[in-house]
């Protein structure tokens, strides 16, 4: 990297076994570096001593191809973190210490896990993906040698996204109403288009883990205490709906797109953090409620 100097040759291996012609066996082992980020280079005029952080990771799988437009895998896998950017004060004990933005290479952790991924794709009509995950993943707290959950640390990860389309410009009655003089000034509010398209997607999250902090009002100040582990509390679990509407109108020469995506369309209180005040105030931060973002897009 051309701010730090630091570069490294990243060891990537992959090998694939057929069990049957539409059934496969995968594995694969690599080393895989990054870069710190910008904002961690330039918080601290020490930052640029930082080298790049990298893991170590094998995975194990099956591929199956029921249908030309059907895959289903299956993996597992293990990760192995090293070098990760940390910051200083995490290193001692005293919890008022502060970093002052300053990064050093300390924190060493791991993953392992297991995925599930379903695909169909658009071959007809719709399609959908299907995914599920399970895993743990740890660090090695610094101040005591000790592994604790790592900020990521959800568990269970779920998502579901659903599409069907429409191609409604094959339809005798649309294109009648097309031909209609008032078309031309209301039709972008009716729920029809030369090609319609309709989807979903629904996520879930296991809740995140956090560190409990206690508030000092002698000091007015929030802080860790030493020999309280990190990331001993989690937060509320997340999930979401979103539904998006896409309909497309097709000219001589160029296509209009017409969309309506509703966010949250359940009004699911997310928490994102928690805010703390120099009065001992702890408040939920939440994320979103329900959002509808409409718009258009000209395709020429």
């Amino acid at each position: 990297m051309e701010y730090t100097g630091a570069g490294n040759v990243s060891l990537r291996l992959g090998a694939r076994y057929a069990l049957a012609d539409n059934l496969w066996l995968n594995a694969a082992y690599g080393l895989h570096y990054q870069s710190p980020s910008y904002i961690a280079l330039t918080s601290h005029k020490e930052n640029d001593k930082l080298k790049n952080y990298y893991t170590e990771q094998f995975v194990l799988g099956t591929e199956w191809l029921p249908r030309p437009d059907l895959r289903v895998t299956f993996e597992g896998y293990s990760k192995r973190y090293f070098d990760i950017p940390t910051p200083s004060s995490w290193l001692t004990k005293d919890p008022w210490d502060s970093s002052e933005g300053r990064l050093v290479n300390a924190a060493e952790g791991h993953s392992e896990g297991i995925e599930l991924y379903v695909h169909r794709k658009m071959s007809s009509s719709y399609m959908y993906i299907f995914s599920y995950s399970f895993y743990r993943a740890w660090y090695t707290d610094p101040r005591s040698g000790r592994e604790v959950p790592w900020d990521f640390d959800h568990k269970n990860v779920l998502t579901f996204n659903w599409a069907k389309r429409w191609n409604m410009s094959q339809s005798v009655w649309y294109n009648d109403m097309r031909k209609k003089g008032w078309h031309k000034f209301v039709g972008w509010l009716l729920p029809f288009g030369d090609e319609v398209l309709l989807s979903a997607k629904w996520r879930f999250t296991g809740g995140r883990p956090y560190t409990r902090q206690d508030y000092l009002r002698e000091y007015h100040t929030w802080i860790v205490p030493s020999d309280r582990p990190f990331n001993t509390e989690r937060m509320d679990d997340y999930h979401r709906l979103d539904i998006r509407l896409d309909r497309r109108y097709y000219y001589k020469d160029w296509s209009l797109v017409v969309y309506l995506d509703i966010m949250n369309i359940y009004n699911r209180d997310n928490i994102w953090d928690y805010s703390r005040d120099e009065y001992g105030i702890k408040e939920i931060v939440s994320q979103f409620r329900t959002l509808p973002v409409g718009g258009f897009n000209i395709e020429f």
